[in-house]
This record gives structure tokens, C-alpha cells and sequence, in this order.
């Protein structure tokens, strides 16, 4: 029968908002700049942009526009690299920045012709930069590997489901807990016993042996452990039920306190 699926724990990815600001706080002391960068994080849309110009952002917290500019400057220097930004232009520039990358020809191109190269006029831009056809295809190779949007890849809503490796079941007839793993059944990681016979082999080589001797000590310490840890957890599931019985029988109300 398979594991109830109401035992299944859901757990939803960090936002792009939390994701800077545990950056942030990491990084950053306490002050107005701080103070203001969370304002700037607080303020971005889904693609990572400000939409809130300084101005505004000024009058939320009473900072002055300067220290308003130092706040954006940090966030735009989080990763991703790029948020905080007004435009696609200034979202690419800070990201060539973060990789000492300012001085090769794609700055000149984000920087000066932006439209062109996302209408991918490429014999146009080759005369207006002066360089070949094929150092700009080169150069749109790379400008291809920074991210506009950087914001969405925090955007989606899809939860991480986390399965579990073990299961506790009530049984209906005595009221006992039972516990079981969630591949119990399923085929267990064994040793190809054509190695034991190659061992036995007169006809395979000293060095053949050797390398499968080492192999199959290696497979059977990794088989061990597993077998350890499954054990390991076994157990402490089984103090646990014992220690909760209460609490799984009637209610949260009933669960007691435990420590390692």
C-alpha cells in the first residue's frame, strides 16, 4: 500500500525579497544605507527591477537620495547580481562589473547600442563598432550568458516536496505504531556476485584481482554504512514514537520536549 500522501512535507523556496535581504544582513552593518536597502529589496518586481524611483524611496524612510543611491548600489551587487536596477542596461552593466568585465566590447555595445543588438543588427553594429562580423557574434555569445531578468528565477511557485525516507502507521486493530522505510521493498543494493567469480578465476590476472579485492572492500564498507545509518534512524524514530505516544494519540497539545 502506498505511504499516505498527507505525510508529505511542503516547503516553498526562499522569495527573491528574502534571498537578498539574509544577503544583506549578512553582509551590511546597521545604519540608514542598510535601512535603505531593504526599502530598495522591498520595492523590486518579479524581474528584480525597482520600480520605485529614489525620490520615492527618499520618502518612505526619510533618507536623502544619495544614501538612497548607496542602498541600490548594494542590492544590485547581491546575487543575483543585477537586482535593484531601473533597466536592462543597467542590470547587464552591473553584472559585467561583478566580473571585471567592463573593459571588452561588450560594455561599448550594452552601454551605447542596446536596441540594435536585442534587433540583433549585427552588419549594422559591425560598422558602427568597427570590428567584423564574427567578433560580434562572439560578442553576443557572451553577452548571452548574463541575465536581464534576474529576478525570476525566484519567482516561481512550485513548491521542493520533500519526501520522506521513513513512515509511522497507527494499526487499527491493536493501536500500535508501526514504522517502516519508504523503500521497503524495493531491491537492495547488493555486490554482483560475477566478481566473487572472477576472484575465483584462475584465468584473471594478480592485477585484475587486486583492483576487484579493493573495489569490493570499498562496495561492502558502503553497504555497511548505509545499513548503519538505516538503523541509526530506526531507532531514533523508535525513541521518538515512545517518547510522543501522547502526543500521537491524542493531540500537539501532548508533545513533550525532547533533546539530543
Amino acid at each position: 500500500e502506498d505511504a499516505p500522501t498527507f505525510e508529505q512535507f511542503l516547503t516553498k523556496a526562499p522569495s527573491l525579497g528574502e534571498h537578498l535581504e539574509w544577503q544583506l544582513h549578512m553582509d551590511s552593518q546597521e545604519g540608514p544605507v542598510s535601512d535603505a536597502a531593504e526599502c530598495v529589496i522591498g520595492n523590486l518586481d518579479p524581474d528584480g527591477r525597482l520600480t520605485a524611483s529614489n525620490e520615492e524611496i527618499s520618502a518612505l524612510g526619510g533618507w536623502s537620495e544619495e544614501v538612497v543611491e548607496q542602498a541600490r548600489a548594494i542590492v544590485m551587487r547581491l546575487e543575483p547580481i543585477g537586482c535593484g536596477a531601473r533597466d536592462v542596461r543597467e542590470c547587464l552593466m552591473a553584472q559585467l562589473e561583478a566580473r571585471g568585465e567592463t573593459d571588452r566590447l561588450a560594455t561599448q555595445l550594452i552601454r551605447d547600442h542596446l536596441p540594435e543588438l536585442q534587433q540583433h543588427k549585427l552588419p549594422h553594429l559591425s560598422k558602427q563598432v568597427g570590428v567584423d562580423i564574427e567578433t560580434l557574434a562572439a560578442e553576443l555569445q557572451f553577452i548571452r550568458t548574463l541575465d536581464p531578468y534576474p529576478g525570476r528565477r525566484y519567482t516561481s511557485e512550485e513548491p521542493i516536496l520533500i519526501s520522506p525516507e521513513i513512515y509511522i502507521e497507527k494499526l487499527e486493530e491493536n493501536g500500535e505504531y508501526v514504522i517502516y522505510f519508504a523503500d521497503d521493498g524495493s531491491p537492495r543494493l547488493r555486490i554482483n556476485p560475477t566478481y566473487q567469480q572472477m576472484l575465483s578465476q584462475g584465468t584473471t590476472t594478480k592485477e585484475t584481482r587486486n583492483f576487484i579485492k579493493e573495489k569490493m572492500r570499498s562496495a561492502v564498507d558502503l553497504l555497511r554504512n548505509i545499513e548503519h545509518r538505516r538503523q541509526t534512524i530506526y531507532r531514533v524514530v523508535e525513541s521518538i514514537v515512545n517518547r510522543q505516544r501522547e502526543f500521537l494519540d491524542k493531540g500537539v497539545e501532548y508533545i513533550k520536549p525532547m533533546m539530543l
